[in-house]
């Protein structure tokens, strides 16, 4: 999937990812910030999924960080784009623009370190590789 060719709404996404069960999630956000996730389960269904095998990454920063709680490293909803842990720590909206960085609930460590801000930040270009 790739946002600016496939469309900016979670529909296209889940018709584009929801039939891997590992994908890998690369977005550019309008402050320069690389940043990213890798899954272990289908963007499919709704609710938590994911295990330990999954993690968020920050290709600016230079770091990876695995789910300190493995309940929920990966949230699953038809109008959510790419979501990642249990405050979302990181969430991508349905229009696959806007989100938020809320971390500190199922990875460690702040928004500053991954997002840069809480959400003053849009989703300039968006990526997801199935695997």
């Amino acid at each position: 999937y790739r946002k600016s060719t496939h469309g900016a709404n979670s529909s296209n996404f889940h018709s584009n990812c929801d039939s891997f069960n590992n994908t890998i999630s690369v977005a550019l956000l309008d402050n320069g910030r690389l940043i990213g996730g890798y899954t272990a389960t289908s963007w499919s269904g709704s609710g938590y999924s994911g295990n330990s095998n999954n993690f968020l990454f920050s290709l600016t920063g230079g770091y990876k960080i695995h789910p300190s709680n493995t309940s929920n490293p990966q949230y699953n909803h038809p109008s959510h784009g790419p979501t990642f842990g249990g405050g979302h720590d990181w969430y991508v909206d349905s229009s696959i623009n806007n989100g938020y960085c809320n971390m500190g609930h199922t990875y460690s460590g702040n928004y500053t370190d991954l997002c840069g801000t809480y959400s003053s930040w849009t989703v300039s270009e968006l990526e997801v590789w199935g695997i």
